[in-house]
């Protein structure tokens, strides 16, 4: 193989990926723009395949001089970055945020950014865009291809050159096929894990390995540079968050950056190269690294500034500016210096400065998580506003869905969870926002609870949320007949139920569609049986089935019920984070009217609530939180903050909302509690 010859064609494609990513990101067009990184994929694939195989066959090839180029070209401009977000977050932004760029940044500083953005948050969800070192996921998935790549490379090689190809396509196909299989299964698992991205960089590997052995005429190379460049545009162009990824739709960019760079390489002239090879966007192509590490940043933390940045199209615009701006500041101190001749070429040095480097990022991470953000900057009530957005009761959901239940109320320790127990709290996300209220009443009158709580989950025996995904119906339906069932054989008496009933029956709310329109209408809606095409009507009569069957099978048993109706919404999806901006930055966010009447509360909740007042049993009572909203003449508004935010969104109460409207209405059932207790 000859030595790569440096292809300016490729920085124009960079180009190309980089602006798509961005304008993606800023909400200025390519809503399929997130394709970019998957281009730079193949294209990483491509060179250091490329490289390896070159120096192979030489006999030039080490490992430690491959990792000391990676360290010169990658950390320097990482580390600045993450150092800039840790600093520029020290002033910007809450503890609670601070301590999760903390996590972010400490997972990046060992190559594991993609495995905690997995286990924290999907790439597409409404709280990414409140997450500084999100992009970071794509450079770890590099960093760990590159730790194991070149010495299977290198192995494979001295043992037989010959099947090297052969390796590297069964690999290919391996993980392209663990990605078309989990992206139903595990969609989250598969945009950031790298056995099922790692395909996309074996297919450059496999370029570099072949293209060299062809000898098209320069019409097909046309047609083919041509091809490539389209079928990148069109998945740019046409996908959308709503799209299925990476599975199946990743094909389409990453065949068409394959295509591209083979072709080219055979005839350099084509009309796709030299578009590619213009020097506007082969200098975009050089910062392309920079300016992808510096962008989002920016982009994150406006909107951490401005709550309503997605509707400020001049200030997006301004903020790609001057990241551009930025990215070319980087490249030019940080990145070009460290990539010079001669500078940091001996592994004695480098790998001494990307452990300083690596151990500086972590340290510094680790000081932000145990100082909790350093919370002590913050009085009293501000650490209260930011509690109010980020709190939401997941101390006390079981996150390994296993439901052995959680205790709250008496702090007693026992070895059976279920002996004398007064009561159990069963709910979804609206019963997580209970939970510490609840446990708190409980401790005070000296009462035993176990709380069965996830969220979006309905705490209904025999239904499941079809849109979820194909997993939810077993998952849903053994957990909760297992719940029941506990209870049933607990001899328990007293239990609460607590969910966003609405949702079940109705599906997402409008105000919700616009915040994440990716979703599906029907995405919260249940089923107790197979449907083609889930309607409000069939929802409903499966809600109203499961529901009547376990409160009757409850009743048998002596089981007394207390259902909580749900709380009104209201029409804003960020209540308590828009009200603690209008607090620490009045100049640019003026706190919006977003309460709710009664007429729309009744509405809303009409089919829920129509089947919950139907229920016949002795043991069963309806709770209606309504009656503390609004005053006794109904049609009333009711306000959503006064010194603080009483909702988290426009479902979700906070944790002080709930102490201020569900206190009388749970101290009246505890009363109840304490008789049969006594």
């Amino acid at each position: 193989m000859e030595k790569l010859k440096y292809r300016p064609e490729i920085d124009g494609l960079r180009a190309i990926s980089v602006v798509g990513v961005i304008l993606f990101h800023a909400g200025l067009g390519f809503p399929g723009g997130f394709v970019g990184v998957d281009v730079f994929f193949v294209i990483s694939g491509f060179l250091i395949t490329s490289i390896i195989y070159y120096e192979l066959e030489k006999d030039e090839f080490l490992i430690s001089k491959f990792w000391v180029r990676r360290i010169r070209r990658i950390l320097p401009a990482a580390f600045a970055t993450t150092i800039a977000v840790l600093a520029f977050a020290f002033f910007w932004v809450d503890s609670n945020t601070l301590v999760d760029i903390g996590w972010a940044s400490a997972s990046q500083s060992v190559m594991l950014a993609n495995v905690y953005f997995w286990k924290d948050a999907g790439y597409f969800s409404a709280a990414a865009e409140t997450k500084p070192l999100l992009h970071m996921w794509s450079l770890a998935v590099e960093e760990q291809f590159y730790l194991f790549f070149p010495m299977l490379f290198s192995l494979v090689f001295r043992l037989s050159k010959t099947y090297v190809p052969l390796i590297f396509i069964g690999l290919f196909f391996l993980s392209l096929t663990l990605n078309l299989v989990a992206i139903g299964l595990y969609p989250s698992a598969t945009f950031f894990l790298l056995p099922t991205r790692a395909w996309e960089l074996f297919a450059g590997a496999i370029v570099a390995i072949f293209f060299h052995r062809f000898s098209w005429s320069v019409v097909v190379s046309e047609f083919l540079a041509i091809a490539g460049l389209a079928m990148i545009l069109v998945a740019m162009l046409c996908y959308d968050k709503s799209t299925p990824f990476p599975g199946f739709a990743a094909l389409l960019p990453v065949t068409g950056t394959a295509v591209f760079i083979s072709s080219t390489a055979i005839s350099s002239q084509s009309l796709g190269a030299r578009l590619l090879k213009t020097p506007f966007l082969v200098y975009l192509g050089k910062i392309s690294y920079s300016w992808y590490l510096v962008h989002w940043p920016i982009l994150v933390f406006a909107n951490l500034a401005v709550f309503d940045y997605r509707e400020r199209v001049g200030l997006r615009i301004l903020l790609v500016v001057g990241s551009l701006f930025l990215a070319h500041l980087s490249w030019k101190l940080v990145e070009s210096p460290f990539r010079r001749k001669g500078f940091l070429v001996e592994k004695r040095k480098a790998y001494p400065f990307g452990i300083a480097l690596s151990m500086t990022m972590l340290i510094a991470s680790v000081f932000m998580i145990c100082t909790n953000g350093l919370a002590s900057r913050f009085t009293e009530h501000e650490i209260a506003l930011t509690a109010d957005i980020h709190w939401n009761g997941t101390k006390y959901a079981d996150r390994k869905r296993i439901p052995n239940g959680i205790r709250i109320g008496s702090s007693e320790a026992s070895d059976d969870l279920f002996q004398n127990v007064d009561f159990v709290l069963w709910g979804d996300s609206h019963g997580m926002v209970c939970a510490k209220l609840l446990d708190e009443m409980a401790k005070t009158r000296k009462l035993k609870g176990v709380a069965f709580l996830e969220p979006g989950m309905a705490p209904i025996t025999n239904l499941w949320k079809p849109a979820k995904g194909p997993d939810r119906r077993s998952l849903a339906t053994d957990r909760n007949n297992h719940i029941l069932e506990t209870i049933l054989r607990s001899k328990i008496k007293n239990l609460i139920l607590v969910g966003r009933w609405s949702a079940m029956c109705n599906g997402r709310s409008a105000v919700e569609m616009q915040d994440q329109p990716e979703r599906p209408a029907n995405f919260p809606m249940v089923a107790n049986q197979d449907f083609d095409g889930l309607t409000n009507g069939q929802s409903s009569m499966a809600f109203k089935a499961s529901l009547t069957d376990m409160i009757q099978r409850l009743g048998q048993n002596g089981v007394k019920v207390w259902i909580l109706k749900q709380v009104p919404e209201v029409p804003n999806a960020n209540v308590a984070r828009q009200f603690y901006l209008a607090n620490k930055f009045p100049w640019w966010n003026v706190f919006p009217d977003c309460s709710g009447t009664y007429q729309q509360h009744l509405k809303r909740q009409n089919s829920s609530n129509t089947i919950i007042n139907g229920l016949r049993s002795d043991l069963t009572k309806v709770l209606d939180p309504s009656s503390q909203f609004f005053d006794s003449q109904g049609g009333s508004t009711f306000e959503v903050f006064e010194d603080r935010a009483f909702y988290r969104d426009d479902d979700h109460l906070t944790q002080h909302g709930a102490e201020v409207f569900l206190t009388p209405i749970f101290a009246k059932v505890f009363d109840e509690f304490e008789l049969v207790h006594d």
